[in-house]
């Protein structure tokens, strides 16, 4: 490693690209150096594992053993391999798939996944032959746990040896102590209540947020109360997008609008993508894209019978994967 040699008189959120090839920027409120892109390597953390053999069900919810374990990084499992111990406070990624057999009638599968003693997500119900998947990030702190719960009602069913669970670290929790380049930078958010559409695109004022944080070194967040529609990305970089939209049984086919919409700093609109949905529908959007500094982006959504709502459960989730 070289020695550093910063700029004796730096401007307010100057740049400084070291010999080591890390790129620092000056705070003149802290009079500090933070860190912004680092060549510390991220040490990774997680498990993933799948069902031995076919899990057999009953009309009561019962703990999802994964006994065959591709890896387990921090010793997430204990000996029982039903519950993933967080190893550390910080941001995780969820995911669990579930495979069900042929037995049983109609939808008479249902899976949810808890965090220590609370249901995570809503419970999902599907049907024989069937798969269904949770992805989630969550925060977590060191020693809470994970478990994937599944019940059949006819007592006849079972998962496959298909299912599968994946947790894994994305990053510490601002404040730990952990440097810039491990710290998690994200913001999801969500409604309280069911939120009305008419004929006009309207962005969707989100009233809370499940997490909020380190959307730059400064310690800046991506959600505001005070302007409720937007989430701002503060620093440019790569990012991930995700959100869920189910619309209420009111309105016809195709006449909801749902349009992702970002708004750079120099005011030039763009749509990252558009969906028409239906009465009683579901739209799940995924997507990675690099987005410039002081970019915000806003969810708008309409209903050409002039009728409708979006059901509570909507989220919009923004999540920086790196510079």
């Amino acid at each position: 490693m070289t020695a550093l040699q910063f700029p004796a008189s730096p401007a307010h959120l100057g740049l400084y690209s070291d010999p080591n090839q890390a790129v620092w920027q000056y705070d003149s409120d802290s009079t500090v150096w933070d860190v912004i892109t680092s060549t510390t390597r991220k040490v990774f953390s997680g498990v993933k594992a799948s069902t031995t053999a076919a899990f057999d069900l009953t009309g009561s919810f019962a703990d999802v053993p994964f006994n065959t374990v591709e890896f387990n990084i921090d010793n997430y499992y204990s000996d029982d391999n039903i519950k993933s111990i967080a190893p550390s406070t910080g941001f995780y990624r969820v995911l669990a798939s579930l495979f069900s057999d042929s037995s049983g009638t109609g939808s008479s599968y249902t899976a949810r996944i808890y965090k220590n003693t609370t249901i995570l997500l809503g419970e999902i119900a599907f049907g024989a032959n069937q798969n269904v998947n949770f992805d989630e990030t969550i925060s977590l702190v060191e020693g809470d746990f994970i478990t994937v719960q599944c019940q059949e009602t006819t007592g006849l069913g079972a998962l496959t040896t298909d299912t599968n669970f994946t947790m894994y670290r994305i990053g510490f929790a601002p404040g730990t102590g952990i440097s810039n380049h491990n710290a998690f930078s994200g913001v999801r958010s969500v409604v309280t209540n069911a939120v009305s559409t008419t004929s006009t695109p309207t962005a969707i004022d989100f009233s809370n947020v499940d997490f909020n944080a380190n959307a730059n070194v400064l310690g800046d967040l991506y959600w505001y109360n005070t302007e409720p529609e937007r989430l701002t990305a503060r620093a440019s970089g790569y990012y991930k997008i995700r959100s869920l939209v189910e619309t209420s049984s009111a309105g016809s086919k195709n006449s909801y609008t749902i349009t992702l919409r970002q708004t750079t700093a120099g005011a030039v609109q763009t749509s990252i993508s558009t969906s028409t949905m239906s009465a009683n529908d579901q739209l799940e959007l995924d997507q990675t894209v690099y987005i410039a500094a002081d970019t915000f982006l806003e969810l708008l959504v309409s209903n050409s019978d002039n009728t409708g709502a979006i059901n509570p459960t909507v989220y919009l989730e923004l999540v920086r994967e790196g510079v």
